[in-house]
């Protein structure tokens, strides 16, 4: 309305349509919402201003009424980053995928199309909130260990300690909120207003990091395998107990693969902590949430 107001109603009302009009209503609401209260009871009522129904309402003393406007935009708006020759900000129609943006992008000769990504505000939060939680869950398995003897309690601690800095490490870093494509199908992921797209480059180096003696990125090198990536970055691929995933650009996760396997452009080599399965208790459990966090956090170079 142009004037918000408060009119004093006789016993028998007014029509709501005579009160819109002194009140100055706003000519580009389409609906309005009326509140009652009777008997104690509150009750709403929402009515379209698409005809002349709503102005015949009559309203009792007590009664609130709003006009508003409630409008199902036909386009969504997206930015995008990354690795194109194109707009950084595009608008599409709603129910569009990643695949329609992707034909809007303008790609450059080093653009990755297979690996773009979806950001999205609304999991992003998801993943803080599961960050949170998972970290408190690994720090009460830690610290509710117990041991046996004092020799074995020293070591407990020690390892509790490399663990709990781990996890503070991993908390320090924001999540992405990462959007992944089912079966990498861009058709199947439906952009939402806001969303960022992320386009990965060929010219990406490779990430290694994690329980590595230097996290590193190096530049992809023709031949060069993920088992090579590790020994630059300090990594003993004979040792038995070795564990590592690899993270795609885009968010997807893929374990037991073979250390001559070639890694792409913008793979992050993550090397799990090594724990001592007989001195701490959980630590299957402690390394699966490990794990969990580290592919929530979508690990970055520095950690």
């Amino acid at each position: 309305v142009g004037v918000e107001a408060e009119f004093e109603l006789g016993g028998d009302g007014r029509q709501l349509g005579q009160l819109a009009e002194l009140a100055g209503r706003d000519q580009t609401a389409n609906q309005v919402r009326i509140e009652r209260l009777r008997q104690g009871v509150r009750t709403a009522e929402l009515l379209p201003l698409n005809g002349d129904a709503w102005r015949s309402v009559v309203l009792q003393a007590g009664d609130q009424v709003s006009f508003g406007r409630s409008d199902r935009a036909d386009s969504i708006y997206v930015r995008v980053q990354g690795e194109h020759e194109g707009p950084s900000e595009i608008v599409l129609p709603r129910g569009a995928t990643l695949a329609d943006a992707l034909e809007r992008i303008g790609a450059s000769r080093w653009t990755r199309p297979q690996d773009a990504f979806v950001v999205r505000d609304e999991v992003r939060m998801a993943q803080i909130v599961f960050k949170s939680t998972a970290a408190r869950q690994i720090e009460q398995t830690i610290l509710g260990a117990r041991s046996g003897s004092v020799d074995e309690a020293r070591l407990r601690k020690e390892e509790a300690d490399l663990l709990l800095d781990w996890v503070h490490r991993l908390e320090g870093y924001d999540v992405r909120g990462t959007v992944v494509a089912a079966n990498n199908d861009p058709r199947s992921v439906f952009l939402s207003n806001g969303d960022t797209i992320e386009v990965p480059s060929e010219r990406a180096p490779v990430f290694v990091v994690g329980d590595v003696f230097t996290p590193m990125a190096a530049q992809r090198a023709p031949g060069l395998g993920v088992g090579d990536y590790l020994k630059l970055a300090g990594v003993d691929t004979s040792r038995t107990e070795l564990r590592y995933l690899v993270q795609r650009p885009n968010g997807v996760v893929r374990g037991n693969v073979a250390l001559d396997s070639v890694p792409e452009p913008g793979d992050q080599i993550f090397v799990l902590p090594v724990i001592d399965n007989k001195r701490l208790q959980g630590s299957k459990d402690i390394l699966q949430i490990i794990y969990q966090l580290a592919v929530s956090a979508k690990i970055i170079f520095g950690l």
